[in-house]
């Protein structure tokens, strides 16, 4: 799973071809029951035995939600990144988009709460 901001493709990245891995790409890396659904499938169904939450530098889905940006649909997506922008505690000043560290650390905290969801959400 990689967000769809992110710049390096899965199948370059493992140096793999077309149809050897399953992909599936959302804003933020967030886990929702179309994703859950998805890896089920490509677990349970098609044999895959490894899953993969790729997380990259600068997340646009991040540093909007660090601005606590609300815009229709947007505003649901971003509401399952919110809790990881909660969560940074390192960051005292300047808790915002422009601070490079601080969206950095939101991000790794967001991809560790998408991996605790998957597995707390799916015995596949």
């Amino acid at each position: 799973m990689s967000c769809i901001d992110s710049r390096t493709s899965t199948k370059l990245i493992f140096d793999q071809g077309l149809g050897d891995v399953f992909s599936v790409r959302i804003a933020g890396n967030i886990v929702n029951t179309d994703v859950l659904g998805s890896m089920k499938f490509a677990c349970k169904v098609a044999g895959s035995i490894l899953i993969v939450v790729l997380r990259h530098s600068k997340c646009g889905a991040v540093k909007v939600t660090c601005y606590h940006v609300e815009m229709g649909n947007l505003t649901e997506l971003l509401s399952e990144i919110q809790p990881a922008v909660y969560q940074e505690s390192e960051t005292k000043l300047d808790r915002t988009a422009k601070n490079e560290t601080f969206v950095e650390n939101v991000s790794e905290i967001n991809v560790k709460r998408s991996v605790k969801n998957i597995i707390e959400s799916s015995f596949v």
